[in-house]
């Protein structure tokens, strides 16, 4: 998760991203501010923002190791990730409709990047935040893509599904499947 930092906050996002074969890329990072950045400008709400110059930054490469890491320093990033949520955390302190409008709010995000034309491509619990107010927050645009490109790749297993063109419904599957993980049983049917 996110570290504290008085001018914005770091967000880690890779160790290696000089090894051969590494999935993660200098590239990868610097297209996900890309895309960070064009969200903010069209004004999507619920998504971190570029804290401004010098966002990106590269460490610990060396000619010697040919690794490091890189991180964008991001403001607005409070929250715990629905995948680490537990017994004490606001989650469960929800009741079953408020759970189901903060997947409501998630899918408006998600609407929101649509409409400008980008598809996440990863959503699941560990890439959603919850504050204390209860509001979403969606993180991790690394495999982004234009709604229309061809897709080379799926994302997380058990979350993501293969199609050959990268369309909205990539998001909305993924959306489904983490309320489905998340949701508890009792949940749904306490909803009437």
């Amino acid at each position: 998760l996110p570290a504290g930092n008085a001018d914005g906050e770091f967000y880690k996002t890779s160790f290696s991203l000089y090894e051969e074969g590494s999935t993660l890329s200098k590239q990868m990072i610097v297209d996900e501010a890309r895309v960070l950045i064009g969200l903010s400008e069209k004004g999507v709400q619920g998504v971190p923002a570029l804290a401004g110059p010098g966002s990106i930054r590269v460490t610990g490469k060396t000619p010697q190791t040919l690794s490091g890491e890189i991180q964008i320093k991001l403001i607005g990033l409070s929250g715990t990730s629905v995948q680490s949520i537990d017994r004490s955390s606001v989650w469960s302190e929800m009741a079953s409709p408020d759970k189901m409008r903060f997947f409501s709010r998630v899918a408006d995000i998600l609407h929101a990047s649509h409409e400008t034309g980008i598809v996440h491509r990863d959503i699941k619990p560990a890439n959603l935040l919850i504050n204390e107010k209860a509001e979403p927050m969606v993180i991790d645009f690394a495999l982004a893509l234009p709604a229309g490109s061809e897709n080379t790749q799926s994302g997380t297993p058990g979350f993501g599904r293969f199609d050959r063109e990268v369309t909205p419904a990539l998001d909305i599957f993924s959306l489904a499947r983490t309320v489905q993980a998340t949701v508890s049983y009792d949940d749904l049917f306490d909803l009437g």
